[in-house]
């Protein structure tokens, strides 16, 4: 028994060490944005136009009726037209960064927030708990439990937490 003790204790103990000590949240090191996972995403942005203008060139009606010329020539037409249209877009509608963003959402948060008063103290003689029991005891029924027809459920509560 106190074999079983001992090594209960030191398995808890040598447990909590290693939570806390070896295998315990990384200390956080601040980001400005999000890094490289921009880059891969404008990549991947650039990649989806590509190939959804292959899959509308060369699997749909009537440009797959077309010559292999043809169907290369119109790819690189929309890409190139595509690409252009996002780079476009990029270039006169630059994203902001999101420090100012944040602050002018928290500015206009702050001036739409209306203050109010601090809440008026409920007095403690409103409610009367000197009858609550909070005993884990069965209460014994002093009635037994016969169901008719007619009792609703809520007069069936009623009558199983009657005190006698």
């Amino acid at each position: 028994c106190m074999f079983a003790l001992a090594s209960a204790v030191s398995a808890y103990t040598l447990m909590a060490f290693r939570m806390t000590r070896v295998t315990c949240r990384p200390l956080p090191h601040g980001a400005e944005g999000i890094g490289f996972w921009e880059g891969l995403i404008v990549a991947c942005f650039q990649l989806a136009i590509i190939i959804n203008v292959a899959i509308a060139i060369f699997n749909t009606w009537p440009t797959n009726q077309m010559n292999v010329a043809s169907e290369l020539f119109w790819f690189l037409v929309g890409e190139h037209g595509l690409l252009a249209v996002s780079l476009a877009a990029a270039f006169l509608a630059p994203t902001p960064t999101d420090v100012p963003l944040i602050q002018r959402y928290n500015t206009l948060l702050a001036a739409s927030l209306q203050t109010h008063g601090a809440l008026p103290d409920q007095p403690s003689d409103r409610y009367d708990y000197s009858q609550v029991d909070i005993g884990l005891q069965r209460r014994p029924i002093s009635r037994p439990m016969e169901v008719t027809a007619q009792e609703s459920s809520y007069a069936m509560m009623r009558r199983a937490l009657l005190v006698p």
